[in-house]
């Protein structure tokens, strides 16, 4: 109840703060490395992506640690909504072609293409939640 209904900064307010800074880490960085990938800026060399990498895992611990608490808040409006579950597909997806692409296939245009569809269905997703649920607790 803390996080829906609490009138300091550090309630709901903040808590969707830390998640928006997470996903422009995570996501920011994602589509750094995947527009590398497909000949965007091709004097930056490969090598000084892996850099990111470390971005792109700090954003992605944002994301679930804020994510969980956002989540405790509202459960009947996540579990309820498809979008909440098709964005959890979406963002384990994509996840899974950043690390592919950081591991194995460092250079592969088709794994960038991949990561690019996957985060923008993340996103699409995450925001559809507040114009799909039908509830926001339960009734």
């Amino acid at each position: 109840m803390w996080v829906r209904d609490s009138p300091s900064l550090f309630g709901f307010w903040f808590i969707i703060s830390i998640h928006a800074v997470g996903m422009g880490l995570l996501v920011g960085s994602s589509v750094i490395v995947a527009l590398r990938m497909l000949g965007v800026a091709p004097d930056l060399p490969v090598s000084v992506l892996k850099r990111l990498y470390p971005v792109i895992w700090v954003g992605f611990w944002f994301q679930v640690v804020s994510g969980v608490v956002l989540f405790i808040g509202y459960p009947t409006k996540s579990f309820m909504t498809p979008a909440f579950w098709v964005k959890l597909a979406f963002i384990a997806a994509a996840m899974g072609v950043m690390v592919r692409l950081d591991r194995k296939a460092f250079l592969s245009r088709q794994l960038a293409i991949w990561s690019l569809v996957l985060w923008f269905g993340a996103i699409t997703s995450g925001r559809l939640i507040a114009y799909t649920a039908r509830y926001i607790t339960y009734p």
